[in-house]
Parts: structure tokens; sequence; C-alpha cells
């Protein structure tokens, strides 16, 4: 295939997937202002992390204290974490976001920084049975910088770097030559690289979205029992005993 013709098979754009009646022409052509990425690139960083106690009464990590394996235990048999996704923007513009992160264009590369602890709570499952909480964290400043050829080629260009915590990949115990063991943990992070500008788009539209009913989220309580009359039964007491009254009316 011929570079023109590649070309042109890159200008072709189609639709997304039509009801079966198919779809019916556009009511209006709008112009949106929004970003548009120009280029984009993602890639992924296994962080070796040592593990850290949990402190339950304050509920975060004691980074003096490194986490012991309890007695016995030999090997970690499972690692879970929540994992934690972070948006980074540019350094140009974003001054005061500059205590986190961002990330800075230069000649054909985009560099990301990060200037503060992304600290990751975990809970570790050990050959005894027993889960222990810990914590690890990626320390600043933690550089990464990549190729983009668009890079620093035109004024409008912003960088966006975004981060995912993915995964607890491996655990494993560290035997120490002197002291006690501890224990080190392989953890999974993407990095998303992109090259945006602001700018306006022609887009064929059917008018405003309108968003259907939000889904009733029901509580813990069943639902409530419609009884009707509330007042006291006339040949029945409250322990479920029958009588009979004696009331034959009044005279």
């Amino acid at each position: 295939m011929t570079d023109e013709k590649l070309r042109q098979n890159r200008q072709v754009i189609e639709p997304g997937e039509c009801p079966p009646q198919g779809c019916p022409p556009p009511n209006e052509i709008v112009c949106l202002k929004t970003k548009k990425v120009y280029q984009e690139c993602k890639q992924t960083e296994v962080f070796e992390l040592r593990v850290f106690e949990w402190d339950p009464s304050t509920g975060s990590c004691d980074f003096s204290q490194e986490l012991i394996p309890p007695a016995g235990a030999t090997d970690i048999v499972s690692c879970r974490l929540q994992p934690q996704f972070r948006k980074f923007e540019s350094c140009r513009v974003w001054r005061s976001k500059e205590w986190n992160g961002c990330c800075e264009i230069g000649n054909g590369r985009i560099r990301f920084n990060l200037n503060e602890d992304i600290i990751i709570p975990l809970s570790l499952t050990f050959d005894t049975g027993q889960t222990v909480r810990g914590c690890v964290r990626i320390e600043a400043p933690f550089t990464k910088t990549v190729g983009m050829s668009r890079a620093g080629t035109h004024p409008m260009f912003q960088c966006e770097v975004d981060l995912w915590v993915t995964r607890c990949l491996l655990c494993f115990i560290e035997e120490e030559n002197a002291g006690p063991a501890g224990v080190n943990c392989c953890i999974n992070v993407i990095l998303a690289f992109k090259l945006w500008a602001e700018v306006q788009l022609l887009v064929p539209a059917y008018g405003f979205c309108t968003p259907p009913d939000c889904e009733e989220v029901l509580g813990e309580c069943p639902p409530g029992v419609d009884e009707w009359p509330p007042y006291p039964s006339q040949d029945v007491d409250e322990d479920g005993v029958t009588f009979t009254s004696d009331c034959k009316g009044c005279k």
C-alpha cells in the first residue's frame, strides 16, 4: 500500500455502532472547544519498595518502623492494594500544583517530575494464615523523560501525565544478615504521557444529551409495611389471643 493510500485511509472517519434501524441524520453542526490529544504514549514502571508498619491508631504509615513478618512466616501468599490514580499537568500553566508534581515540555520530549511521595496501603497474607496491613511509598523526587516528536513544536502545546498504581505484582521476605527480616513488594505503575492543545472542532450533533433516570440505591432496611388501620384490634390483643367482647351495644 502506498503512502498516499495510507494517508487517505487515516482520514476516513467512521461513526460508532448504529441501532438496527440505522442512524438518523444529525440535527446540527456544532462548534466544541475541547482538548485534542496530538501525541501520547504509555510506559510501565515496576518499583521494588520496602514495606513499613501501618499504625491503626492514626490510620497512617509509620515510616520509622519497617514491617516485620509474623513469627514462623517464610512466604507471602497474597498482596492486595487499593488502586490509585493521579493526574499531573503542565508546570508552565499550573504553578500552584508544582508541590505534588507536574510535567515539562522540551524539544522532542516530555519530562515528568514527581515532587511528593505517593503512599500506598497494602494488605499482606503470610503462609501462616495471618493477614497484616502495611504500606509502601514511591519516594520523591522521581523524574521520567520520554521522547515525543511534536513536543516543543508549537506554543499552544501542553502536557499531561496520568499515573495509575494498578497492582502488587509480588512480595517477598528479604533475609537480613544482621537484624530481623524485612518485606519488599514490587508495585506496578503505569504512566501515560499526553501532548495536547485546546482547539475548536466542528462536530455533527443530535442536540443535547438527555441522561437516563438514576438508579435508586436501596438502603439496608426492608420496605415499609402499609398496615391499616393502625388501631387496636377489636377481638385480638397484642399477644394474638382472641377474646369475645360482652358489649352488645348501648341501650
